[in-house]
Order: structure tokens, then C-alpha cells, then sequence
């Protein structure tokens, strides 16, 4: 005799395949929908896509990680590298268990914010090392002007110059979005654990303001101003973009647009798919096995799983690169706090205490 399996309350299962759920069905649920709604050649199909995407992004970040052991002698790019490269197999993989358990989908989220927000401050102190340090940039950048606007709907914006103020802009430009995607995702978990919320958002009363819309205007805001402060700091490098050499050897251009896609993907594209996913549209009907209302997000995972793993491919060829490695190595003078050199400074500090005790021995010798 087969045992029962608990739907949760006040679920029949009698009738699960033809009811347009609320909220996500459980994982239990919506693959034994997916079995006997699609087929096992489907499903199977269905699961074993994503997973060789992962796997083929994991062996790329093991790749990745192989390169930098090997030529990365200082630890701080290292760690950098290694936050901006696992972006995309972290990715991946939280996306994929919200493709296979559609109910985690806010916990994926949040973590993918959380590591996006590392990733794209790493970049920024990537490109200051490979500078040289922020005060150097800022002296070789000096005359540097920009009109980065985020959009084109922005171009009233002013022609700005590289100066104290505006880099200050750039660096809280770019940390805020790291604060508000955290901020926002944290909220946002609190709230889908309280059930009466989830129903007014993915029910039929839309003619209310909802949490969700205050979430979505507030992230697009932090997403522009991300862009246009990414923007400007590409954009006061273009002296040295301008230098075939330079850019062919070290790839400025190539190393904003990877991580910057991301920002994009995570601010604006979601955003994209909420309005999509607005039951109104029904431009996935709610029937087996997609019978829930917000079922748009299961499309906009398995989006984004493509995206990154497409992303993580040209990441492999923007960031695991001898020339930057060589660089960043030859500027000596590159401050302690930007290089992070930890290990340099204390063997550095050792040798001074043991040479100053040797001198000392022999002088009272």
C-alpha cells in the first residue's frame, strides 16, 4: 500500500493539476506534475539540462581557480579574482535548485544578491590594482572627462571630470547597489514567509500598492545609479583604453561588461519578468505543471542559468589573464590597504624584527 504524502493544509490532492495555485507547489509536487503532464523524457530533459550547465561551469571555475594558484602570486587578487570568477558557478547553482524547488526562489535570489554585491565592488578594486592604486588613478586620470550616462533616457546628464568628488560618487555609487540589493532581498524573504502577503502579491488584487512595487522602483533607482557610476569609472580610463596595446593586453572593457551584464540581469531584467509575470498578462497560462501564479520565474531561472554560464565563459577569457597578473605584480608601491599583501607585510615585518635583533646582539658584542 503506497504511503500519503501531506500537500500541507487545506490542499486537496485530488485536484492539485487543475487548481492555479497562490504560491509555488513543493518540489515533490511540482515534479510529479511535470511527470504526468510532460512525460518522463521531458522531465528528464528538464533536469538534465541545467545540471550539465552547472557542471560545465563548475569545471571552468575550477579551471579558473588552477590559473590563479598557479600565476597570482599576491593574495588579495587572488581572492578578488576569486570572487568576481564564482559569481557565475554560484549562480548557476542557486538558480538551479530554484528551476527544480520552485518554492526557493527568494532564497536563490537573495544569495545570488549578496554575492553579486561582493563581485561587483572586487571589480572595482581589481581595476584600481591594475592602476596601480586609487591616488595613481586618479593622477594619470586627472583630465579624464565623462558624460556615462546609465541609458539614453538620461542623456541630459552633465559632461563630469575625474576629481576627489566624483570619485567618492563612483565608489558609494557602486557600494550602494552592493547595500540595497542585500537590504532588499532580506526583506523581502521576511515578507514571503508571511502567507497573507504572498496572496495579496500573486493574487487578484492588483489594484493595490504592494511591497513588491516599492521593491522594484527602489531597486531600478539603485540599479541606474550602479550602471552610471560603473559607466564613469570606465569611461575616465578611456586614456588608457585608447592604447591598443593596453586594452589588447589587459581587456578593461571586456572585465565592465562581464560583471556589469550581471547587474543588469539582477536589477533591471528582473524586473522585466515581474511586469511579465503579472497573472493579468497570462503569457504562461497557470496550467500543469506550471499551476501557480508567479510561474514566470521558473522561465526567468532557467534565463539566467543560460546567461551566466554564457557570461562565465567570456569572464574566463576577461579576468584569468597573465598580463594583469604581471602588472598588478610590478607595482611595488601599490598601497597595503589595495594589494591586501597580508602575507608580504608580515614576512617583510619579521625580517626588520630579526635584523634589528641580530644588530643589536652584535653591537652589545
Amino acid at each position: 500500500m503506497s504511503e500519503e504524502v501531506d500537500f500541507g493544509e487545506g490542499f486537496n490532492p485530488a485536484d492539485w493539476r487543475n487548481t492555479c495555485m497562490s504560491i509555488a507547489p513543493t518540489s515533490e509536487v511540482f515534479h510529479e506534475n511535470m511527470r504526468a503532464t510532460w512525460g518522463g523524457v521531458a522531465t528528464t530533459f528538464y533536469v538534465l539540462i541545467p545540471v550539465l550547465i552547472t557542471i560545465s561551469a563548475i569545471l571552468i571555475f575550477i579551471s579558473e581557480c588552477h590559473f590563479l594558484q598557479k600565476h597570482a602570486r599576491r593574495k588579495r587578487v587572488r581572492y578578488t579574482l576569486y570572487w568576481i570568477l564564482g559569481i557565475y558557478p554560484a549562480g548557476i547553482c542557486c538558480f538551479m535548485i530554484a528551476l527544480f524547488i520552485p518554492r526557493s526562489i527568494s532564497y536563490m535570489e537573495f544569495a545570488v544578491d549578496v554575492w553579486v554585491a561582493f563581485a561587483i565592488n572586487k571589480l572595482f578594486s581589481l581595476v584600481l590594482m591594475i592602476h596601480g592604486g586609487r591616488r595613481r588613478f586618479t593622477q594619470e586620470c586627472f583630465e579624464a572627462k565623462s558624460n556615462a550616462i546609465p541609458c539614453c533616457c538620461l542623456c541630459c546628464l552633465p559632461v563630469v571630470h575625474n576629481n576627489i568628488f566624483w570619485a567618492k560618487f563612483m565608489k558609494w555609487g557602486i557600494i550602494q547597489f552592493c547595500f540595497m540589493n542585500v537590504i532588499i532581498g532580506f526583506i523581502s524573504i521576511i515578507l514571503y514567509c508571511d502567507v497573507a502577503w504572498v496572496e495579496v502579491v500573486a493574487g487578484n488584487h492588483f489594484s493595490k500598492i504592494t511591497p513588491d512595487n516599492y521593491f522594484g522602483v527602489i531597486r531600478l533607482l539603485s540599479t541606474i545609479t550602479c550602471i552610471y557610476a560603473a559607466n564613469m569609472f570606465k569611461k575616465f580610463q578611456q586614456s588608457k583604453m585608447l592604447d591598443a596595446e593596453f586594452d589588447r593586453k589587459h581587456k578593461l572593457n571586456w572585465k565592465f561588461n562581464s560583471v556589469l551584464l550581471i547587474v543588469f540581469i539582477r536589477g533591471i531584467q528582473t524586473l522585466i519578468f515581474a511586469s511579465l509575470g503579472d497573472p493579468k498578462l497570462q503569457l504562461i497560462p497557470c496550467v500543469s505543471p506550471l499551476n501557480w501564479q508567479l510561474n514566470m520565474k521558473v522561465v526567468e531561472s532557467a534565463v539566467v542559468i543560460f546567461e551566466f554560464f554564457l557570461l562565465s565563459i567570456f569572464a574566463r577569457a576577461s579576468f584569468a589573464r597573465l598580463d594583469d597578473l604581471r602588472l598588478i605584480q610590478g607595482h611595488v608601491h601599490l598601497p597595503l590597504e589595495e594589494s591586501d599583501e597580508e602575507e608580504e607585510a608580515d614576512l617583510n615585518s619579521k625580517s626588520l624584527a630579526t635584523g634589528s635583533k641580530t644588530l643589536s646582539f652584535k653591537i652589545q658584542n
